[in-house]
């Protein structure tokens, strides 16, 4: 029992030191005045008191025994060993320098199992578990693996020369306009200023935070490429899910999570600003990738080189009053996408690069010129870094799919035969005649689903806006889509991909348009679109006054054109006899559907007709009597079928809607500019409506008139080609 209250009192008197260690503290008693806590030193008392009656009480009471003058016993010498071994580590405190990195910190004192107990490491140092996982910086990362290391010197070398100069631009992303920036990037990296970084960093920010709010209404839609990413840093709070819908609305899927884990080897006793509502202090950062386009590892090896780089960011955390992000996320960017055009916004002096546009509040110099930047891209591929032969040998590959259907080799010769092993005699070659005959089938393809949707904006109606040509339609036009397009890219997610405006027309403005959806196996009814922006107009979230009665929405599945065949045969045909000819034609098929599941308010009929047709090989064989310089000729008539398919055409709803304004008479040219501002106005609320709703599988909307009273908007919701769609109460 003696033995084991010391090496707990060793243990304890051990920890207590290390702790003094890191609070600067004189001793292990100073602890208390250190943390200005009379408490703890009453604690600390209390302890030793209690520890010593725990021992007095437990060690069984000694047997006197009558003792020769000058004579120690056994038990004596035992006790006076331990008093020295004791003193002497009092004295010298080996144990003052053991913990200094991952390799020399578990001795054993930490717990009774002095195995991975990291979490005692870190009560006891304040050494986050994560300082002792090894190779994380770039240089030690690819150490033990030779090719991926090359690859990356490689990289480095091919961006480093293909870099535009850096530029930069001072502006307030509160009122700038990103459009100004005159360029479509490939790349947007953006570092809002949230609340959450400056108070954890503990300081003050001069400029105002930005919310979520505020940071969803940046344009970055208006300049991200067909093809492009979005790299969006949300903090490790609301922001993981609040971001997720700005990539959404900003019209990017959310592809990837880049998790930056902070360490803390240089500064362990660091204390930072909490939350005083956090009951846990987070150590880890979260950068949302948003992709946009179609981007696939194993056909777009120009654009994008997957599998470099890894999505785990672990680095020491920056000093108190520094908000600075790793300046990895940069390598992992230019390694990853090979366009050139990359965009950092809320950037600062310190963040600017070659390669990078850095726009922001705090930057102290402007050099950014639209033209000259467009200037270092004056053909439509100079915007890619290009590859050279030995970083495309070296990079990771998507394995290559392989085909259903492999066609048959051509025959291989074999040893045996009828005749085979007799003495024949040699026979002059056969002469074959091939005439191809070429049959050319094209297909098109199935039209996407789409929600026809009609509703009223209470707005004056202008005679622009029947003209699409107008400024006043296309500027209508295009507020209208983005709208629709937020509103249901909301609701329906990924399946909804875009609003079209049909027309406008009188009355205030009737706003014709269609709403898109992709290709899947489920169209939204048409109650279910309706709904959603009856809901959307009364929640505010449109800045539109629609007259929510006038809302109508109908599912529009376009009938499948029938395929179409040409046979063409070339008039070098020479053969010897006339062959006979075989055909054999399949019967047109029509299937009539006439009540679409799920959508019993809205009936659909479907018509579609597949002529198929097949033409047997004619094969023509004439032969003359046998003899030793007999000649035989064969000619052989090969079909060769091409066939063409096109993408299918989209599924709609109707929706008609009124707008409480004024109807002017522009409004009935789709080419004016009151109908195309008119149509774009809708085309954004419906979109922000219907894509909140159905998500993917809502695709856009469209106007296609206005008409009088007040604004009677006739618009689509197109949706993916699906089994069912909204019923058009939703």
């Amino acid at each position: 029992m003696n033995s084991r209250l010391q090496e707990i009192r060793e243990k304890q008197k051990l920890r207590r030191q290390i702790l003094a260690q890191q609070l600067g503290a004189e001793s292990a008693d100073s602890i208390g005045a250190v943390l200005h806590s009379k408490d703890e030193l009453k604690e600390i008392e209390e302890t030793r008191e209690a520890s010593r009656a725990s021992y007095d009480s437990s060690a069984p009471p000694l047997k006197k025994k009558p003792q020769t003058e000058g004579e120690d016993t056994e038990e004596d010498v035992e006790e006076q060993k331990d008093e020295v071994e004791v003193q002497q580590e009092d004295e010298t405190n080996p144990y003052e320098e053991v913990y200094k990195d991952s390799s020399t910190f578990l001795k054993g004192t930490q717990s009774l199992n002095p195995h991975n107990d990291y979490c005692q490491h870190f009560v006891d140092t304040g050494h986050r578990p994560q300082n002792f996982i090894r190779d994380v910086g770039l240089a030690d990362r690819f150490e033990e693996y030779p090719k991926l290391r090359e690859l990356i010197r490689l990289k480095d070398e091919l961006i480093s020369s293909t870099n535009v100069p850096p530029m930069y631009l001072q502006a307030d992303l509160d009122h700038f306009e990103l459009r100004d920036l005159k360029s479509q990037f490939d790349v947007i990296l953006i570092e809002p200023p949230l609340e959450e970084y400056y108070r954890e960093s503990g300081i003050s920010h001069t400029e105002r935070f930005w919310t979520w709010d505020d940071i969803m209404r940046l344009e970055i839609e208006e300049i991200s490429a067909l093809r492009s990413f979005v790299f969006l840093w949300c903090g490790s709070g609301e922001g993981l899910d609040l971001g997720r819908m700005c990539l959404r609305k900003w019209g990017f899927r959310r592809c990837e999570d880049i998790c930056w884990i902070k360490t803390n080897k240089n500064n362990p006793g660091k204390t930072k600003a909490l939350d005083p509502k956090a009951v846990f202090q987070r150590t880890k950062e979260h950068c949302l990738m948003g992709i946009k386009g179609t981007v696939r590892r194993s056909t777009d090896g120009d654009f994008i080189h997957a599998n470099v780089d890894i999505d785990l960011i672990i680095t020491e955390e920056p000093e108190m009053g520094n908000v600075e992000k790793p300046v990895e996320i940069f390598h992992i960017i230019e390694h990853f996408c090979l366009g050139r055009r990359r965009l950092h916004l809320f950037g600062r002096d310190s963040t600017i690069r070659p390669g990078w546009v850095t726009v922001g509040p705090t930057l102290t110099n402007t050099n950014f010129n639209p033209e000259t930047y467009a200037s270092h891209f004056p053909l439509p591929d100079d915007h890619l870094s290009g590859c050279t032969e030995e970083i495309e040998r070296l990079r990771p590959k998507s394995p290559v799919k392989l085909k259903s259907d492999r066609g048959g080799g051509a025959p291989r010769g074999g040893r045996g035969g009828p005749n085979a092993g007799r003495a024949q005699t040699p026979a002059p070659a056969p002469t074959p005649t091939t005439t191809p005959t070429t049959t050319t089938t094209t297909t098109r393809a199935k039209p996407e689903p789409q929600v026809n949707l009609k509703f009223k904006v209470e707005e004056p109606f202008k005679p622009e806006l029947s003209n699409k040509a107008s400024p006043e339609f296309k500027a209508l036009e295009a507020t209208i889509s983005n709208q629709l397009d937020g509103v249901y890219s909301k609701q329906y997610g990924n399946t909804f991909i875009r609003t079209v405006i049909n027309g406008f027309s009188a009355g205030s403005i009737n706003i014709d348009a269609s709403l898109i959806f992709n290709n899947v196996t489920t169209l939204p009814n048409a109650s279910s679109v309706a709904d959603t922006l009856v809901n959307a107009t009364m929640n505010g979230n449109l800045n539109l006054t629609v007259n929510t009665t006038s809302i109508s929405a109908q599912v529009v599945i376009p009938t499948d054109a029938p395929a179409t065949t040409v046979v063409s045969t070339p008039a070098n045909s020479t053969p010897l006899t006339a062959p006979p000819n075989v055909s054999t034609a399949a019967p047109s098929t029509s299937v009539t559907l006439t009540t679409l599941p799920g959508a019993s308010s809205s009936p659909v009929s479907i018509t579609s007709q597949l002529p198929l047709s097949s033409t047997q090989p004619t094969v023509t064989s004439t032969s003359a009597t046998p003899s030793i310089q007999s000649v035989t000729t064969t000619t052989t008539t090969t079909t060769a079928t091409t066939t063409t398919t096109t993408a299918p055409p989209d599924s709609t709803v109707g929706l008609k809607l009124t707008l409480n304004q004024p109807f002017n008479s522009e409004l009935s040219n789709t080419a004016s500019t009151a109908f195309q501002e008119l149509a774009q106005l809708i085309r954004k609320a419906l979109d922000d409506i219907y894509s909140l709703s159905y998500g993917k599988r809502y695709i856009g909307s469209r106007v296609k008139s206005f008409r009088q009273g007040s604004v009677v908007a006739d618009s689509e919701l197109i949706f993916a080609n699906a089994t069912s769609v909204p019923n058009t109460e939703e």
